[in-house]
């Protein structure tokens, strides 16, 4: 696909550039807390501190029993966190509970088959300005054990959100989204691999200690159980993902977090996962942030070759900065409302 190049002359000539589009900067913690524990208990009040010290914007939340602590726990950060979605419960109470800044759409339950215990799904909607949601999350927390039967339902529960990703991915194909929690797996056992084998576009985040290089996020077991998978659009524009333990400072951690908390708090630790969260503008296809001629390359690569755009701009959602007449495809129809987005026709 070519245009004459008078044609790129005159559109140059006469360049109307709109104003640039603003990023953010996003932390998504995952935690499994055992429980919530009594308020004011030493491992309520670990627990407290280490949340308002990783001041996350998105917190996940696995064994979010008792009730009374989870009472308490909501009150302590209602200003930071005034949205917030609990998974059904199961036969160990309520287990998966996630909060965030911005609301939370279409909360939703994920079960399989001999298996009680949901996986949390909800949807972000980060941009008020936007209609619907700018992000997805899974909230999982896997069966654990290490019979047959426990690796099949882990297996199955992989199967049932990859299942669930695809069918967002029919109409949605590059939409962000991440999965966070304890998946009671390694990275290379079959529900985890099951999440991010290269053909399904999702990829495994790898955390460590920052302090140690350690992977375990079960000290006592020595085992990485608890993880991040995100998709393309995440990972992209990722810049740390970590486990973090307060012992692994080197003198006193920054506060409030003291240096025991994480051995009171649980017996796992906190992951945390921070990226930028890029606007989609029509016609900004290189993803820069504001539409103008640096664009226009990206623009013909997305309409000629869309697997060689992507792989040259993976934090960009194809549909969203090339799709300008709003047909549901990315195609030829779209090169004279790009041009008029330019003109400022």
């Amino acid at each position: 696909m070519k245009m004459h190049p008078v044609c790129w002359s005159l559109l140059l000539a006469t360049l109307y550039v709109p104003s640039a589009s603003a990023a953010e900067d996003v932390r998504v913690v995952s935690f499994n807390i055992l429980s919530y524990n009594n308020p004011g208990s030493a491992s309520f009040n670990a627990l407290v501190r280490i949340v308002e010290t990783l001041d996350a914007d998105l917190l996940l939340i696995q064994e979010a029993a008792n009730a009374s602590g989870r009472a308490a726990f909501q009150a302590h950060f209602q200003d930071r966190y005034p949205f917030r979605a609990l998974g059904l419960a199961d036969g160990g109470g309520n287990r998966q509970q996630t909060f965030s800044r911005w609301p939370l759409l279409n909360p939703a339950n994920l079960f399989t088959v001999g298996f009680s215990r949901p996986t949390l799904r909800v949807d972000v909607d980060t941009d008020p300005n936007n209609p619907g949601a700018e992000l997805r999350i899974y909230n999982v927390h896997f069966k654990a054990g290490s019979s047959g039967n426990d690796a099949d339902l882990r297996f199955a529960m992989a199967n049932r959100i990859r299942d669930d990703i695809e069918s967002l991915r029919l109409t949605s194909p590059d939409f962000r989204i991440i999965i966070g929690g304890d998946l009671n797996d390694e990275p290379g056992d079959p529900s985890v691999v099951r999440l991010h084998t290269p053909i399904f576009n999702m990829i495994f985040e790898d955390e460590q200690d920052p302090f140690t290089g350690s992977r375990a996020t079960r000290p006592s077991s020595g085992r990485n159980l608890d993880h991040f998978i995100v998709s393309r659009t995440v990972d992209a524009k990722t810049e740390t993902r970590a486990i973090y333990n307060t012992a692994s400072f080197i003198g006193d951690p920054p506060g409030p977090a003291q240096i025991g908390d994480s051995g009171l708090a649980s017996d796992h630790l906190a992951l945390y996962l921070d990226f930028t969260l890029v606007d989609f503008i029509p016609g900004d296809t290189n993803v820069d942030g504001s539409v103008s001629v640096a664009d226009i390359n990206a623009f013909v690569l997305a309409i000629t070759n869309q697997p060689a755009y992507r792989a040259a701009f993976p934090c960009a959602d194809l549909n969203e900065v090339a799709d300008i007449n709003n047909d549901s495809m990315v195609s030829v129809g779209d090169i004279t409302p790009f041009v008029e987005l330019l003109t400022g026709g």
